[in-house]
């Protein structure tokens, strides 16, 4: 059956990349208005087309996006060839070929393909998907249909969770042991490349501030860095010997503890400055809260550039204080078991709901305008916590603070000490400053002279 698609250059472009047989993986647009998810739903069809009884995969990130943009879209743009199955999210063509549309928000919903085959997956709006969900793709792309070439193509923009993978893997070309530079291509389109989208929409793009709108007009990559946070030249610093004076008055530690994510925590020393020195990272993963809490203990009781001492207070995920029910008449809290295993001279304080304030603090302190980082790491004791700040990504959303995204833990636990300590030497800072300007009036007021009144 023959159908006529009009595409634009960039689109054929992209069609012509994907019939090279060693290609695997197209990514296609990199900005946005550039005919990402039309693409999508027009090499499904030609794919279906051509190879009877094929079985070809639409994914988007969430329900609402998939049905309005490709359900919608199939049914409007290619009715004379389609019959709606509904009930089982898929299309049907009259060779038996069938599309199937679905939505993976996190790993669970992965679990709709196991055993699936599909000879073809498209991914629109990847930058979106949690890697976990992408690593999944590869083990249901396959055929037992001769001659027919297993492929994926991948659509998206600048920013999100992946920001960082599509950026190392199309832009950079940089591959890891296990990917085949061969098997993937990039075709860039941008809002010029599509003529079927009106002026007023590229108006709406310049618009935008300037990082978004380098990123989605212009397709710019390193306008949205993918990490939320950079680094000052002088963030990494060496190890030094505590004095016990420093131990005793300016230990401090941040938690943040995860159920279904991991436990990171660090332990820190302010000194007198403010200037906040981050010691040694803790970070574990599918542990127990009394594991996690034991760990911890042990780590600062052995670490030898403080001796063991303990900090005075450990700044913690205010939801730790929350209760469980463990049996019908007990409840439990984690903070509970923290405060168990660990010193009980530890002061265990709730840590800030405000993300906003709290972000913008810590970014400030990694990386100033003017002078020296005020958040400092110690090189050998913090490889874990450099690896993963690195993956925080800008919240596309709200830019002034990082996507909820697995990984995130270390940034949650940092920020919260960060805060918690400015808070702490800027309000003591503040105390000294007016005791100062205090005394400094009444000294220089002069006396009154009773006897002459």
């Amino acid at each position: 059956m023959d159908i006529k698609i009009d595409l634009h250059p960039r689109q054929v472009q992209a069609l012509n990349e994907l019939k090279r047989q060693e290609i695997k993986v197209e990514f296609f647009g990199g900005a946005r208005g550039g005919g990402k998810s039309f693409l999508s739903r027009a090499y499904a069809i030609l794919r279906a087309l051509k190879y009877p009884r094929s079985n070809h995969l639409i994914l988007r990130r969430s329900f609402p996006e998939l049905f309005r943009t490709h359900t919608l879209g199939l049914q409007r743009e290619y009715p004379e060839i389609l019959t709606h199955q509904e009930r089982f999210h898929r299309f049907t063509l009259p060779n038996q070929s069938v599309i199937e549309y679905g939505f993976a928000e996190c790993e669970a919903d992965l679990s709709k393909w196991q055993g699936s085959e599909f000879s073809t997956i498209i991914v629109d709006e990847v930058q979106f998907m949690d890697r976990v969900i992408i690593d999944y793709l590869p083990t249901i792309l396959r055929t037992t249909i001769p001659g027919l070439p297993v492929k994926m193509l991948w659509t998206g923009n600048p920013g999100g969770r992946m920001h960082s993978e599509l950026k190392r893997m199309f832009i950079d070309r940089k591959f890891k042991q296990n990917e085949n530079p061969a098997e993937y291509t990039f075709v860039k389109s941008l809002v010029a490349d599509n003529p079927s989208l009106p002026a007023s929409y590229t108006e709406q793009l310049k618009s935008l501030p300037e990082h978004l709108r380098k990123a989605y007009l212009e397709g710019s990559w390193d306008s949205l860095m993918g990490s939320f946070f950079s680094l000052h030249p002088h963030v990494l610093e060496e190890p030094s010997d505590l004095t016990e004076d420093d131990c005793r008055k300016r230990l401090y530690g941040s938690l943040d503890y995860g159920v279904s994510h991991a436990t990171s925590f660090g332990l820190h020393y302010m000194d007198l400055k403010g200037r906040i020195h981050r010691l040694f990272s803790y970070l574990a993963s599918e542990v127990t809260a009394d594991q996690n809490a034991i760990e911890i203990a042990d780590r600062i009781k052995t670490f030898t550039h403080t001796r063991g001492a303990q900090p005075l207070k450990v700044f913690a995920d205010a939801s730790m204080w929350s209760e469980s029910r463990l049996t019908q008449s007990t409840y439990w809290s984690p903070i509970e078991t923290f405060m168990k295993h660990m010193d009980k001279a530890i002061q265990w304080v709730p840590a800030t709901r405000d993300k906003q304030w709290s972000c913008q603090i810590l970014k400030g302190m990694l990386d100033p305008k003017e002078g020296e980082p005020m958040y400092v790491v110690w090189r050998p004791y913090n490889q874990s916590w450099v690896e993963e700040m690195a993956r925080v990504e800008i919240d596309m959303n709200r830019p002034e603070v990082y996507t909820k995204a697995p990984g995130d833990d270390v940034a949650d636990e940092t920020r919260y000490g960060a805060a918690a300590m400015y808070s702490l030497h800027n309000d003591a800072s503040r105390a000294q400053s007016l005791r100062t300007e205090a005394r400094q009036r009444s000294m220089g007021q002069p006396k009154k002279d009773w006897y002459s009144m």
